[in-house]
């Protein structure tokens, strides 16, 4: 699928005997994952859960193995660099930027401290989120380079 912002995102379900999950799969996912993401291919997949009270659980990619290729045990997870800080310069608080960013912002949820500043009034809001490079890739496309910084 194609967003608004023109990236590509992928919505796969994964199953098995006992069920089945929707799972998330952003345009860096999609473009290293995608020969594995076939119907009937047996794979494992590593990533999060994004829990949303209007939506069942999804999976949001990170790792995709090919089950011939996996050694066994747990995937291990993604590599997170130090925490830092995440700063984003928005408009305002009723302004079209942010009612697309604040649901990007929930969808990587974390413990890394992101500080929000709207331009009209001047005011400051804090939040936490998790700095993926998806999530930065997305904000960075809503919000411009200069109006996205990590610290």
């Amino acid at each position: 699928k194609t967003t608004r912002n023109n990236t590509i995102m992928a919505y796969v379900t994964l199953e098995d005997d006992t069920g089945d999950m929707e799972l998330l799969a952003f345009s860096s996912a999609v473009e290293r994952y995608s020969s594995l993401l076939n119907t009937n291919t047996a794979v494992v997949v590593a990533g999060r859960i994004s829990v949303r009270d209007e939506k069942a659980p999804q999976l949001i990619v990170n790792q995709v193995y090919a089950i011939a290729d996996f050694t066994g045990g747990t995937p291990q997870a993604v590599p997170q660099e130090k925490p830092r800080r995440l700063y984003l310069r928005l408009p305002s608080e009723e302004s079209r930027a942010w009612r697309r960013v604040r649901p990007v912002l929930n969808m990587f949820p974390g413990q890394t401290p992101v500080v929000l500043y709207f331009q009209e009034p001047g005011i400051k809001r804090k939040g936490f989120c998790l700095p993926d490079e998806d999530l930065l890739k997305e904000l960075r496309e809503i919000l411009g380079a200069e109006n996205v910084v990590c610290q």
